[in-house]
């Protein structure tokens, strides 16, 4: 089974994975990477170690979760590349320790960078090289940052006005950080707005902006309220919290916000009474409510985004799932005779998916 961290089928970590790229970090990985080995530290080679034919974008990710450490080749092209962009959050969300590196001829725009990146060390390898070798020879271990938002269906279907609204509340003029504020997706039940939720949870630049994690709580009509505030907490704490009633809750859980930066999804609304003690606290927090009452956007004092019938192009999209040649008349009538309702629409669905194209590195 493999080296042993003294904890029975723990495996111990030992590849450091190298992030960067290509366009300008690729030269600057390789030199590092060959240092890295003379120094007998063994690296994920990912030019070698990924099956030709598969999809790596699984397999990168598989590598970071198994990897002791992040090596990242801070570069300008890395700052634009999505896929990179990816990498370092997935670390963070694994607990896998990340090590910013300096590329002393490529200088980059500290002041875009995440918070958690410009409050991080970064190394001058040409000045630090046997500090730096020395602690990725050490044990490391970082704090998860927690996402807890549900899996996003692939039959999901971008609906750019109502999402690129809903992104620019949370998000200041140049997307990279993230707005304190309450915001309230408001529509009738099954026109989409956990859906729309969800991607927005998955979607990149809120990702690296709210980079302390990404919250969720579903609350119903009869929500259990203490258990949800207990989730959260927990998800924020290495500790298994255990309060007394919802005031106890409440008040661990603000305490636990505090100089955080995070996004709440706080789902399906029916009470305002439910949705205060998710409230407080966390000045540095967004909260994102989905409703289907009004008056409750309003006494929460949120910014409101209405959500409604899917548009006629966007219902034959969720409609076919994408698929060429599909969308004739017939189909047009069925998604009219559906209203466009984004549920309805999803339910009959056709059963077949396009594949959706991996990122590049570049």
């Amino acid at each position: 089974m493999g080296a042993e961290n003294g904890v029975t089928g723990m495996v111990e970590k030992k590849q450091i994975f190298i992030s960067y790229a290509r366009k300008d970090g690729f030269a600057p990985s390789q030199i590092l990477r060959q240092r890295l080995i003379d120094e007998s530290i063994e690296v994920w080679q990912d030019l070698v170690a990924m099956n030709i034919g598969e999809n790596w974008h699984p397999q990168i990710f598989k590598a970071i979760e198994e990897a002791k450490a992040v090596v990242m080749v801070l570069t300008p092209e890395a700052l634009k590349s999505p896929m990179v962009r990816q990498e370092w959050v997935h670390a963070r969300q694994k607990g896998v320790c990340v090590y910013p590196v300096q590329v002393p001829d490529l200088p980059i725009d500290f002041a875009t960078l995440p918070k958690w990146m410009r409050d991080s060390h970064f190394y001058n390898l040409d000045n630090e090289w046997e500090t730096f070798v020395s602690y990725l020879k050490s044990p490391c271990q970082a704090l998860q940052v927690p996402f807890t938002a549900p899996e996003l269906s692939k039959t999901y279907v971008q609906r750019p006005e109502v999402f690129d609204n809903l992104k620019n509340r949370l998000l200041d003029n140049d997307r990279a950080n993230p707005v304190a504020t309450v915001v309230a997706l408001q529509g009738g039940g099954g026109f989409g707005k956990t859906t729309l939720a969800i991607a927005l949870c998955h979607d990149d630049d809120i990702q690296s902006a709210f980079d302390d994690g990404i919250l969720w709580a579903t609350l119903g009509e009869r929500p259990d309220v203490l258990g949800s505030l207990t989730k959260l907490y927990n998800a924020l704490s290495k500790e298994r919290a255990v309060f007394v009633d919802i005031e106890d809750g409440k008040r661990q859980l603000a305490d636990k916000l505090k100089d955080r930066d995070c996004l709440i999804v706080l789902d399906d609304v029916r009470n305002a009474a439910h949705l205060r003690p998710f409230l407080e606290g966390g000045e540095r927090c967004a909260r994102l409510i989905t409703t289907r009452d009004v008056t409750i956007a309003v006494g929460a004092k949120a910014q409101k985004t209405e959500v409604d019938e899917t548009s006629p192009d966007g219902a034959l999209l969720l409609l076919t799932g994408e698929i060429e040649g599909l969308l004739d008349k017939r189909l047009h009538n069925v998604a009219d005779r559906l209203g466009n309702w984004a549920l309805m629409l999803e339910l009959v669905n056709v059963p077949c998916y396009k594949p959706r194209m991996p990122l590049s590195r570049d």
